[in-house]
């Protein structure tokens, strides 16, 4: 088995989610995906989210959208 860096084969992206405190970044309509929802999944599809984030939420932090069919992967450890 050859083994290969992420990075090489695929686009690796990271980012932040913007301040809970501020109500005016949630409850939006794009689609916001923590670890604690991903770890809940009961199969490898995720159709929508659980929560929302607002469009100054979304520019408020470094995240990225992501396009539909992406694979969604967390380092982070589910709360």
């Amino acid at each position: 088995m050859k083994m290969v860096r992420l990075g090489d084969i695929c686009r690796v992206v990271s980012g932040s989610t913007p301040q809970r405190i501020k109500p005016e970044y949630w409850n939006g309509n794009i689609p916001w995906v923590t670890p604690k929802e991903l770890s809940k999944l009961a199969t490898p599809y995720l159709d929508d989210s659980l929560e929302k984030i607002t469009e100054l939420g979304y520019k408020s932090c470094s995240t990225e959208m992501l396009p539909a069919r992406s694979l969604l992967l967390s380092s982070r450890a589910p709360k």
